[in-house]
């Protein structure tokens, strides 16, 4: 009696490069995110609870990653700067606008008040919907007096 095999080769040489290009790509965004001079929050849209932030945005508001996490962009924002801000928001969740700019103040977890510029943008996925705002904010430091 005769052993009959069956061989089966497959390349995954292509697949394997795609992984390796998928693996570098999250790499260098994990990098930029983590080391950016500027505070970065990544938002959900529906609810404006914080999904991720990285280290500049925790230092900034004096909050550790586990404790912005879920929490409302409203809850460490200045009482007198929530409502123009939450307008703009809404006016991006509806799909109005794409990005907002502006000067606002934050309130610290130490109770203390920083002003800061805010840059907020809608991240468009393939399907060209979003479920995420980024958020990123720099300190003014001297040049909040000239908010406005």
């Amino acid at each position: 009696m005769s052993k009959k095999y069956l061989v089966s080769l497959l390349d995954v040489t292509d697949h394997r490069r795609a992984e390796e290009a998928l693996w570098e790509s999250e790499e260098r965004f994990r990098t930029i995110f983590e080391r950016a001079a500027i505070g970065i929050a990544l938002i959900d849209v529906r609810e404006g609870k914080l999904l991720l932030s990285n280290p500049a945005m925790q230092k900034l508001l004096g909050y550790s990653g586990k404790e912005l996490s879920g929490m409302r962009f409203t809850e460490f924002t200045h009482p007198e700067d929530a409502e123009h801000q939450m307008a703009l928001y809404r006016e991006m969740a509806a799909g109005k606008r794409e990005r907002f700019e502006l000067k606002k103040r934050y309130i610290r977890k130490d109770g203390k008040t920083i002003c800061a510029r805010l840059i907020a943008s809608l991240a468009l996925g393939s399907s060209g919907k979003s479920s995420v705002v980024i958020g990123m904010i720099e300190e003014m430091g001297e040049r909040a007096s000239d908010q406005g």
